[in-house]
């Protein structure tokens, strides 16, 4: 009888615990879920680590003006969407081969990176940048992607659009959907590749929507941002060596990436990510850099680094260590 007592004593106590604990739990989750309906719940919550909070840069007091003689120019800060510089940014111009971020975007979304598909002799009839697929070769969609970030590969590209969209027109409409759900409204596209066509086109503006975007997809990163590699087919019976087009990403540790483009009526066009966490006080800084319509890609954007490099610093926000990391800099993006 006295084991029964006591047993009927701590399932008493328990309970009353309980009930204590889900009164204090509820008032908490709905002081929250008050907060969430006023959008301030990021204000509440404690960031995971200062270091890892991202901040604005802020300009040198020798700050100085960047004159480019490229067409169009955009250089903004990855995490906070401040404009560091821009000229002509709503210049609608052809963009070449940075065609390639938008089709490995959508590739992305739609295909598994193992799924394998058999190379057409259509897909190899195509000029310049091949990766030396062969009509017959069954490859993974992983490898082609490779071909076509790392290497700029035409045929890895018509491949992955004509499996993708069934015909290279197929696929162009599923580009040009992802270019509108984007906001990317001064954009069309007519290939999968970047092709010289009057209908084919974008903004600086436009591709820095589509830059965010292909950053929200750390696999595609991780190969925009490799050197070299070589691809074989699921049989091992043919191998590809691949090597970057982007020179700056050979000969600049901070440089991640991301793509070139060329033709003789864009010029020179070239995307990259610079990451200058080395020169920031604390937490992570990047931005990205955009040439269109430029006749030294590399020198133009090497003055853009340089000119970075001297009149910003990255230095932390003054914010409570509650804030949250969404703010007022999100809303520039």
């Amino acid at each position: 009888m006295q084991e029964t007592k006591s047993f009927l004593l701590v399932l008493l106590f328990a309970g009353v615990a309980g009930v204590l604990v889900a009164a204090w739990g509820g008032g908490l989750s709905g002081q929250v879920s008050g907060l969430a309906v006023e959008g301030e719940v990021s204000a509440q919550l404690p960031l995971a680590a200062e270091s890892d909070r991202p901040f604005p840069p802020e300009k040198t007091s020798n700050f100085s003006e960047l004159v480019l003689i490229a067409r169009s120019a955009l250089v903004r800060d990855r995490y906070s969407g401040l404009v560091l510089y821009e000229k002509d940014p709503e210049a609608v111009l052809p963009i070449a081969s940075l065609t390639k971020l938008m089709t490995a975007v959508v590739v992305h979304k739609h295909l598994s990176p193992q799924e394998i598909l058999k190379i057409t002799p259509l897909d190899v009839k195509t000029e310049l940048y091949r990766a030396g697929l062969v009509p017959g070769e069954r490859i993974r969609v992983a490898e082609l992607l490779e071909a076509m970030l790392i290497a700029s590969a035409n045929d890895a590209t018509l491949a992955l659009a004509r499996h993708l969209g069934g015909t290279v027109e197929g696929f162009v409409a599923l580009m040009n959907q992802e270019a509108a759900a984007l906001g990317m409204t001064r954009t069309a596209f007519t290939n999968p590749v970047g092709f010289d066509d009057p209908g084919h086109h974008s903004t600086a503006a436009d591709l820095g929507l589509l830059v965010k975007e292909f950053l929200s997809h750390p696999d595609l990163l991780g190969i925009a941002s490799t050197k070299e590699t070589i691809i074989r087919s699921v049989d091992s019976r043919y191998s590809h060596k691949l090597a970057t087009t982007n020179k700056l990403l050979l000969k600049y540790d901070e440089v991640r990436g991301l793509k070139t483009g060329y033709t003789a009526e864009a010029k020179g066009n070239l995307i990259i990510l610079v990451d200058v966490t080395a020169e920031a006080s604390e937490g992570v800084a990047e931005y990205y850099s955009i040439i269109l319509g430029s006749n030294d890609r590399e020198a133009e954007t090497e003055q853009i680094m340089s000119w970075v490099r001297d009149n910003f610093q990255w230095t932390p926000l003054e914010i409570s260590p509650l804030a949250g990391k969404t703010g007022e800099h999100d809303s520039q993006y």
